[in-house]
């Protein structure tokens, strides 16, 4: 391109959009340029892609943040398994267990239920979302 032709081309108008996400250090960041004359519907119709692809890219943050939520809780169950099934090898069957073996006992079974339906819960949202993406 000679310096003519540069010195009559249209300037450029720079579009910027950064945007943070629920999940700590998640974010998107996007930056484009349009021709300064172009029709405010062609800017328009870049700002829309630039969202729909941002809006894109916090679903995939979301899920993950989900992911890792439904690990910690996987961790959660984990532990209180253990705490289950080492009251059941000490007491057998409970019946000369004192009432504070017994109450802990069906708490952590309690516990344990809650988990299960939060990480359904959790799960059945993560399939939403990313069900989305498709």
């Amino acid at each position: 391109m000679s310096t003519l032709e540069k010195e009559r081309a249209p300037l450029a108008v720079q579009i910027s959009v950064s945007r943070s996400f629920d999940k700590e250090g998640s974010g998107a960041n996007w930056v484009t340029s349009v021709k300064q004359d172009d029709s405010l519907e062609e800017i328009n119709a870049v700002s829309d892609k630039i969202m729909a692809a941002i809006s894109r890219q916090e679903i995939w943050a979301r899920a993950d943040a989900l992911n890792t939520e439904i690990e910690m809780h996987l961790k959660q169950r984990a532990q209180v398994m253990f705490t289950i099934k080492s009251m059941e090898k000490r007491y057998g069957d409970f019946s000369r267990a004192n009432v504070d073996a017994k109450n802990a006992y069906h708490q952590s079974q309690e516990g344990l239920l809650r988990i299960d339906l939060l990480v359904e819960a959790l799960r059945v949202e993560q399939d939403r979302l990313l069900e989305g993406l498709k």
